[in-house]
């Protein structure tokens, strides 16, 4: 079983225009905001005007298996060594048994995460997924009716119970379980794919094509799922269908290679297993960085997430993850390189550009800062946190005509009470005090109508 991790962490400070969900997309996530608020309470000079030496790596290092597989095992022991009682740093060396494939010593490294940490369902899952490993089905079933009992978030847990009890052939105890997690999620649909499959397995077509139908309308549904209905349907005796389903499962099916690779089987083999060390490695390097920070040791983090880098200089993941390593000590200029060179590798992508600007603007870098609200202006006109950020900067340097026109597109995209406060600064510096009036009493009333932090929202419609 792939050891389960934490989701990727990415720290989002939006102080205002935090309603632009359209800002983050294409696997990247915005990790900074500048404080957006009117000028007249900021600090007259930048947050910062140091300039960064960081040097990020370019090339990757050379390495072998071996040193891969030492320097990970190494990373681990010393982890532990700082931490024996943390349950996360016994989770990293699990892991790292995992990627040896050295089970039964991560399923007892697993056991002690649990004794630690028993509200935790991620520790029993992985525990049951070892135990499962060593063909020990019957103690993965009872460890995760321990973590029910524990009280854990259980529909990780009824999931992981499901594919168990799946692989055991206790079919019917299988759909029970699936049918507790869709009761929590009944929008996931892996899990009425799994549903579906489990049902198709017990004869009981009917309700696995209502299940696979399910999974179908909420998609992205998993590739297979046209397979399985087309079978389903072709054993109820709707071969039209069933040919349909055939058809549309050729469309969305992974298209074998129709070449393949020329390299020799055996460099082929090494190449393969060098990958593998790799990516063990860069994850044991990643989830201790993880936890020095958690413990309060950036400066050991630090060193992590550059030794990784220098493993793998083109990892974005690894990047963004020093970028809001800086960030939370407002190292703002070493921020902003991590961002430039996220954006050397991803140059259309809107939040990075985002955040080189607000990083600019917090390092007193305004030339960098304009170019780049004004790049993703280019990207998203719609933009209306970009169009604020320079508003704010306009202002800062005294070009309120420029300022004004930045604030009335912000506050044309989308009007908040920050973009909108900040529109009635700039009015009022150039003397235009009704229409700095109307901006405030727009602001007064868009704040009047938002709901108090302790009100009863109404339940929302479905969107279609």
């Amino acid at each position: 079983m792939k050891s389960s991790r934490r989701p990727y962490r990415m720290v989002c400070r939006v102080a205002a225009l935090a309603g632009l969900p359209a800002l983050i997309f294409g696997g990247a996530a915005c990790f900074f905001w500048y404080a957006a608020r009117p000028v007249s309470q900021q600090p007259d000079a930048p947050v910062s005007s140091v300039r960064s030496d960081l040097v990020l790596p370019v090339v990757a290092e050379r390495s072998t298996m071996a040193l891969l597989q030492d320097e990970a095992i190494t990373v681990a022991e010393q982890l532990l060594a700082a931490y024996p009682d943390a349950h996360e740093a016994l989770h990293v060396m699990a892991m790292l048994h995992v990627g040896l494939r050295q089970r039964s010593e991560a399923e007892r490294l697993w056991r002690r995460c649990i004794e630690l940490a028993p509200n935790e369902a991620m520790y029993y899952i992985n525990a049951a997924g070892a135990a499962l490993d060593q063909g020990h089905g019957e103690a993965a079933v009872e460890t995760l009716q321990q973590a029910l009992e524990a009280g854990c978030e259980p529909a990780g847990v009824y999931h992981q119970l499901a594919a168990v009890l799946n692989q055991l052939g206790r079919l019917e105890e299988a759909v029970e379980a699936l049918e507790q997690v869709l009761e929590r999620y009944p929008d996931s649909a892996e899990d009425w794919f799994f549903l579906g499959q489990t049902q198709s397995k017990l004869n009981q077509f009917a309700e696995a094509e209502a299940s696979l139908k399910k999974a179908i309308a909420l998609a992205p549904a998993p590739p297979n799922v046209f397979h399985v209905l087309a079978n389903v349907c072709a054993a109820q005796g709707k071969h039209d269908e069933a040919a349909k389903y055939r058809q549309q499962h050729r469309g969305v099916a992974p298209h074998e290679p129709s070449e393949r690779p020329e390299t020799p089987a055996t460099a082929q083999r090494v190449k393969s297993y060098l990958g593998e060390s790799l990516r063990i490695a860069l994850l044991t390097l990643d989830e201790a960085a993880t936890v020095y920070t958690r413990q309060g040791d950036p400066d050991t983090a630090e060193m992590l997430r550059l030794r990784s880098l220098a493993l793998d200089p083109t990892n974005t993941g690894i990047l963004r993850e020093l970028g809001a390593l800086y960030l939370d000590q407002q190292r703002w200029a070493d921020a902003q390189v991590v961002v430039q060179r996220l954006i050397q590798l991803e140059p259309d992508n809107v939040t990075e550009h985002l955040n080189l600007g607000q990083l600019a603007l917090a390092s007193g870098d305004d030339p960098t800062a304009e170019a780049a609200f004004q790049r993703v202006i280019d990207l998203r006109p719609d933009a209306a946190i970009a169009h604020f950020g320079l508003a704010q900067l306009y202002l800062q340097r005294q070009r309120l005509r420029e300022a004004r026109l930045a604030a009335e597109e912000a506050n044309r995209w989308q009007a908040t009470t920050d973009s909108l406060e900040l529109l009635a600064e700039i009015c009022q510096r150039m003397g235009d005090l009704p229409a700095a009036h109307a901006a405030r009493e727009r602001a007064r009333r868009l704040r009047a109508a938002e709901p108090s932090p302790n009100a009863v929202l109404p339940e929302q419609p479905d969107l279609p």
